[in-house]
């Protein structure tokens, strides 16, 4: 097993555990259409991946550690859902047909894409309410996401699109979140 990877998803299953104590402890709001969306996704981009022999730890380990974020939120009963949680759901849905019509390399590519705007309202509670995000949590996170990105085999879909963009998108919260925080 390349070192990386493995570096990867400890790092990246580690950092569930303090999220999900600030969960319980109410140090930390997370919005719940984000993580349920991210598991669904991640389910879709973890099959996709394997089904390309592709570098699937990662979008796995954020699998199991979504749907254990979820319980966790659940149980603080702060749970809301508008409608833009409820269009962007509609996100899954594509991505699956997508999958049936053109494979896993569509499925792939369409809910990478999709497990990004499904981070959106994530963003807007980091940006509505920056003490409440866990920025060291999401730092974590990208590490894990520059380690998977550095581990895969080669520069293709199945090996480094999703860690590319999970990059991207944790980057964005950090940097949503600390400068919030400091103004």
């Amino acid at each position: 097993m390349n070192i990386y990877l493995f570096i990867s998803t400890v790092i990246a299953l580690v950092c569930y555990l303090p999220l999900c104590i600030q969960i319980y402890k109410g140090t930390s709001e997370q919005n719940l259409a984000t993580w349920i969306l991210w598991g669904l996704l991640d389910v879709v981009i973890s099959v996709s991946v394997i089904l390309q022999d592709g570098n699937y730890l990662l979008p796995v380990a954020y699998t199991v550690g979504n749907f254990i974020t979820v319980a966790f939120i659940v149980r603080t009963k702060k749970v809301s859902w508008t409608w833009f949680e409820t269009s962007i759901s509609t996100l899954v849905v594509v991505c699956i047909v997508v999958w049936v019509l053109v494979g896993s390399r569509g499925a792939t590519i369409a809910s990478t894409v999709a497990m990004t705007l499904a981070g959106f309202p994530q963003m807007v509670e980091t940006w509505r309410k920056p003490k409440s995000s866990p920025s060291l949590i999401y730092c974590g996170y990208f590490t894990a996401n520059v380690f998977s990105l550095i581990g895969a085999k080669a520069w293709t879909v199945e090996d480094r699109l999703y860690p590319f963009y999970a990059v991207l998108f944790c980057a964005i919260i950090v940097l949503i979140g600390t400068r919030r925080r400091n103004s």
